[in-house]
Formats: structure tokens, sequence, C-alpha cells
């Protein structure tokens, strides 16, 4: 005796379920495709390869300057002034370097720039007012450089919270 049954109703939407599987499969494929193409911002280092090939000599300059003995502040007032303290291997203020701030913007490319720092009234005291042209995370790199001896010091500073 062969009992038949009838097909359930929901058994003619399967074909449809997986067109929709598909089709959903294809459509979060093509938005991962889009994001990856439109948001990519370029090359992150311009001097990659150069910086890589270099690495020892950067090593080297970090060990100077730690045998160097010189210390450092970097401040960020509220209105957006950056201050820089340098002082010598026993606390003496060091007056009379060239001191320049690169301000970098790490999540995007092309709103770096460079200001001059100008020494203060006070002795070891290096000042700029920055305009920052965004809000967000910056990266204030300090480079100092007095009678052939360079310093580098860097910070990163969230703007308009």
């Amino acid at each position: 005796m062969d009992i038949k049954t009838a097909p359930r109703k929901s058994d003619k939407f399967i074909p449809f379920y997986f067109v929709a599987f598909f089709l959903f499969l294809f459509a979060a494929d093509g938005f991962m495709a889009y994001l990856a193409v439109s948001t990519h911002t370029g090359v992150v280092e311009a001097d990659a390869y150069e910086r890589g090939v270099n690495y020892n000599a950067a090593l080297e300059e970090k060990a100077r300057q730690k045998a160097n003995g010189w210390s450092s502040v970097i401040v960020l007032t509220e209105g957006h002034v950056v201050g820089f303290d340098l002082a010598g291997a026993q606390g003496e203020k060091i007056t009379g370097a060239n001191v320049t701030a690169q301000i970098v913007r790490p999540a995007s490319a092309g709103g770096d720039f460079t200001q001059a720092l100008s020494e203060t009234e006070m002795p070891g005291h290096y000042a700029a007012d920055i305009t920052f042209p965004e809000k967000g995370m910056w990266e204030i790199r300090i480079h100092a450089e007095k009678d052939g001896v360079s310093y580098r010091k860097y910070k990163r500073v969230i703007i308009g919270r």
C-alpha cells in the first residue's frame, strides 16, 4: 500500500530560499568590496623601504639620544598652544635650540603639517600656537637640535572632545 503525502505549503518556497541566500551573499560581498575600495587612504609611509633599510641607523640615533641624557615634556593647553620643555642631563634648561613640531593625523593622510616652536621668556621652554584643522587624534612629533645634537619626542593628543 502506497501512502502518498501531499507536499507541504512551505515546500514551494525552498527555491526562493536558495535564491535569497545567494542574493544576500552577493550583496554582503559587494558591500565589503565597496568598503575596501572606497576607504583606502593610500600609502601609509611614503618612504617605508628607505626606513627599513636605515633601521639600524635609527636604533643608533635612539641610543645616542638616550646616552645624551636630555629630557623633555610636551604640553598641549586648552587654547591649542603646544609647549615643549627641554632639559639637559643635569636638569639644566637647554636654550637656543632649533625646535620644530611635525603635527601628524594618524587616522588619515593629507592633513600633516610642520610648525616651528619659538623659545619663550622662560629658559628651555619653547611654544607655538597650533591650529588643528580637524577634531580627533593627532600626534605631535617634536625635533630639537642644538650644536649638532638631535633630540626627538612624540606625544599623541585628542583634540575637540
